[in-house]
């Protein structure tokens, strides 16, 4: 049976790509993860992220919910 993917950006997704993209860290106020490490200046970097990285579906997903990525 294939998996399902929710439709919303997951813990793990933002987790893992804070990681992988040195993204700063979320606090006990985060709320707005996709808004907070939104960065026109850093376009080039996720683009060549988003191609290279071979990231998951979850974490493509919460990838391209960057406004200015």
């Amino acid at each position: 049976m294939e998996r399902e993917y929710p439709e919303y950006v997951t813990k793990e997704a933002v987790d893992s790509l804070t990681q992988k993209l040195d993204l700063p860290k979320k606090d006990g106020f985060s709320q707005d993860w996709e808004y907070e490490v939104s960065d026109s200046s850093k376009v080039e970097e996720f683009l060549y992220s988003y191609e290279n990285l071979g990231l998951n579906k979850d974490e493509n997903r919460a990838h391209l919910s960057c406004p200015d990525n």
